[in-house]
């Protein structure tokens, strides 16, 4: 990339990340177009430092902003951030996108490993059986970003599962991330058992 292009990126994310901090302060109340602009601008941005917070800053239509986002056909970088920060919107019809998403044969493997994790993240333990389908599938990408997903998931279940892939698994990267996630679940319990002790 020129630097010219370079240096005209950094300004449109610059700008972005002002117009976003901005908003709040301007109006109590932003339309749905500068809304949209300050999303999609840190969407579009290179190297964005986005929270639930910022966006929630933004305005009341972020969540449906990003679900449009997400929803495109066309994977871009607004489509898998856009799929990626549904993590913080949890709903029906975010569940219901990413589920979508995580299913659809025809969405490309990093999109889906994105869905399933975001879903699993924001919609908790009602969704571990839709991540827990990807535990099986063919490609390792979208299994090793199951076993990741389901390590958020401390519940007797999700350990069984991650335990009878492990058993299974002959990819090495996809074992090693199936151990982390089983390491969080036996900190996470003995975390809650120590607390209940000191109670």
């Amino acid at each position: 990339m020129s630097s010219a292009r370079t240096r005209s990126a950094r300004l449109a994310a610059a700008v972005a990340l002002l117009l976003a901090m901005a908003l709040p302060a301007q109006a109590a109340n932003p339309s749905r177009q500068q809304q949209e602009r300050a999303v999609h601008g840190l969407l579009r941005a290179h190297h964005p430092t986005i929270t639930a917070d910022s966006l929630r800053k933004i305005g009341p239509d972020v969540a449906s902003i990003l679900l449009k986002a997400a929803a495109q056909p066309n994977v871009t970088r607004m489509s898998t951030r856009g799929t990626a920060l549904l993590v913080h919107f949890p709903s029906e019809k975010s569940a219901a996108l990413l589920r979508l998403r995580l299913h659809d044969r025809r969405t490309p493997i990093r999109i889906r490993r994105i869905a399933g994790v975001a879903l699993i993240r924001g919609q908790g333990v009602a969704v571990a059986s839709d991540v827990r389908k990807m535990l099986h599938h063919v490609d390792p990408h979208l299994r090793d970003g199951a076993a990741n997903a389901l390590g958020t998931v401390v519940q007797p279940q999700a350990t069984r599962w991650l335990e009878q892939r492990l058993a299974l698994e002959r990819e090495r990267f996809v074992r090693e991330t199936i151990s982390r996630s089983l390491q969080r679940h036996r900190k996470a319990r003995s975390k809650r058992g120590s607390q209940s002790k000191q109670k």
